[in-house]
């Protein structure tokens, strides 16, 4: 059980607080009046267990949430990585070959196939020239 005084100028304004801070449940314990004053001491049961329920709850969401947000983080820097790692694969392969994987890229081509495909292409004719003017001719 939980026990306050409230104060005011009237009643009406003090049972309002009761009723802001405790709800409708509230028990009303005891009224005083005194020169412009009222006081009113009022209390509310809480049940135990719903309280530690909804605190396990509002922890486990806020930790969820956290949990979401650093897994994303985490994600989006691993992409990052291993696209810079294609890129510098790509680039090592010859003339033109990362501005093909580019190209296709931005053609919609999905990642994985144009890496593949760039690949392909400089592993057929390695030391041919540039492999993005072969690959228009």
């Amino acid at each position: 059980m939980h026990i306050k005084k409230f104060r005011g100028g009237t009643l009406e304004e003090v049972l309002r607080g009761v009723k802001k801070t405790f709800g409708e449940d509230a028990v009303i314990l005891s009224t005083k009046r005194g020169k412009g004053c009222v006081e009113v001491m009022a209390a509310v049961d809480f049940d135990v267990e719903e309280i530690e329920h909804k605190l396990t709850d509002d922890v486990l969401t806020s930790g969820m949430n956290g949990l979401r947000r650093e897994i994303t983080e985490l994600k989006s820097l691993f992409s990052t990585i291993v696209k810079e790692a294609a890129v510098r694969e790509i680039s090592s392969l010859g003339a033109g070959a990362l501005s093909l994987y580019r190209w296709m890229l931005s053609n919609g081509i999905d990642e994985k196939l144009a890496q593949e495909i760039v690949r392909k292409a400089a592993a057929v004719s390695s030391g041919n020239g540039d492999i993005k003017k072969r690959c228009y001719n």
